[in-house]
């Protein structure tokens, strides 16, 4: 957050910096997430049961999920399974 303050902004660079900010905050959450589940994996407590997943759906869900990234980043993803051209 100290990085956000350092130098004087606009009201719209700061708001920006804050979503950044955020983003990367939800980023770490999800992280710590995904370690705590892997802890408990390791436990004998857990116990992961297996399911069949469509990969179509799969993989459009991501697209979908992550589009802002995908074009602000200018990667262009072409296939039959996505209904979007990014």
């Amino acid at each position: 957050m100290q990085v956000s303050i350092r130098k004087p902004r606009t009201q719209e660079e700061y708001e920006k910096k804050i979503k950044e900010n955020i983003g990367v905050v939800d980023n770490m959450n999800r992280m710590v997430d995904n370690m705590l589940m892997l802890t408990r994996a390791d436990s004998s407590h857990f116990r992961l049961h297996s399911t069949d997943v469509g990969i179509r759906e799969l993989l459009s869900e991501t697209c979908s999920a992550y589009s802002n990234q995908i074009i602000r980043r200018g990667i262009h993803i072409r296939s039959d399974w996505c209904h979007r051209s990014f």
